[in-house]
């Protein structure tokens, strides 16, 4: 399997048109098809279930825009355009550069995103489509049904290829059993990757037959796994964003508090070392907020209070606070308080903690101060 990945490149990409000229059909049936119709496929295409440009969802919604458009609206010329967009679920690759996406890889290309759904993706369909159709299986998910005129037919109405992905389709999982190994290898690693203790399975004593993952699914595409006794989740990445938007260090805080005074979600991991919160045992997140502490941390009593403030105030501004803090230690009077443990922690942790890192797409425009979050302040080192 991952051969067959490093020869078709199928982890990423989902099949597209292959001729020469698809690029320049497609940038010529502008001139056949109405702006509002692309726009219209895109939605539609980009609805689950997903599209793989030869199937009866890429009919349905060919007939709906003939229905809407007229009946020319998609033609010879359209049509290996109309394909394409099905294929990529929505995402249509112009002749033109694209401007960059700030998420990261296309959703809809990635496969295995249990990180962030446990629901069936394009990468995962555009990867199961590809391997069906090099294997001969139906692409509907029944192949049990193979041969039997009303069982196939029904399962062509209903597909559901999600079944190949889960193994509920056994003859696919024993003919392609790397696929298996590979999806619960992907699933693990995610999910010991969680943020919290509680989300892990409890620390006891586990059989081999503990560890297997036994995949369902439902009719929608979603799907469930199950292993250790317990249903694994790993789908973390995002949560903050789904909720009420709050400032920007205040669910940081939140962690701290749990890691420091326990709770229902414990981090497992402490606060770094150079969080001006940790420190001060308050929720700071811009200078402002220090000069309205109760109490400052003394580090020992090896800073005054003034200076005590100063650190913390530094602290809020990553990256300006690396020369900033070396400036404050280079007096000869203020190296004996590196002799305190939190001190030399908080320097260390400044110095060389990675910071937020910026993906090749770049970094989204800041478009409110003061910024929501500091995705826009990332560098590509880190």
């Amino acid at each position: 399997l991952l051969d067959y990945f490093a020869s078709t490149k199928a982890l990423l990409l989902p099949p597209v048109a292959d001729e020469a000229g698809a690029g320049s059909e497609a940038a010529e049936s502008d001139a056949d098809g109405d702006d509002g119709m692309w726009a219209v496929a895109a939605k539609e295409f980009g609805k689950e279930p997903f599209s793989n440009g030869r199937d009866r969802r890429y009919e349905e919604v060919k007939a709906a825009l003939r229905e809407q458009f007229g009946r020319d609206a998609v033609n010879e010329r359209s049509k290996p355009r109309l394909k394409a967009l099905a294929a990529a679920h929505g995402v249509e690759a112009s002749g033109e550069a694209a401007a960059p996406k700030l998420s990261g890889p296309d959703p809809a290309r990635t496969c295995f995103r249990f990180d962030s759904t446990m629901q069936w993706g394009g990468g995962d369909a555009a990867l199961i489509d590809q391997l069906t159709y090099r294997v001969g299986y139906p692409s509907h998910g029944f192949p049990e049904a193979e041969g039997k005129p009303d069982a196939e037919s029904h399962a062509a109405a209903s597909p559901a290829p999600w079944r190949y992905f889960t193994g509920e389709a056994a003859e696919f999982a024993a003919d392609c059993p790397e696929l298996g190994a590979l999806r619960d290898t992907v699933l693990l690693l995610k999910a010991f990757m969680v943020p919290t203790a509680e989300e892990l399975p409890p620390l006891q004593p586990w059989t081999v037959a503990d560890a297997d993952v036994v995949w369902t699914s439902d009719k929608q595409g979603g799907l469930s796994a199950v292993a250790f006794g317990r249903q694994l989740s790993c789908a973390y990445v995002g949560r903050e964003a789904a909720g009420e938007k709050k400032s920007l260090f205040s669910s940081a805080f939140g962690r701290i508090q749990s890691f420091f005074a326990g709770g229902a979600n414990r981090p497992r991991a402490p606060p770094s070392a150079a969080d001006p919160s940790a420190l001060a045992q308050s929720p700071i997140c811009c200078e402002d907020d220090v000069l309205h502490l109760k109490e400052l941390p003394s580090f020992g009593g090896r800073v005054s209070s003034v200076e005590a403030e100063h650190l913390l105030q530094v602290l809020t501004v990553p990256y300006l606070r690396l020369p900033l803090l070396l400036s404050f230690f280079a007096p000869q009077h203020r190296v004996a308080a590196l002799a305190e443990t939190r001190v030399q922690e908080m320097l260390d942790a400044t110095l060389f903690e990675p910071g937020e890192w910026l993906p090749p797409a770049g970094s989204p425009a800041v478009t409110e101060v003061p910024a929501p979050s500091r995705a826009s302040f990332a560098t590509a080192a880190g």
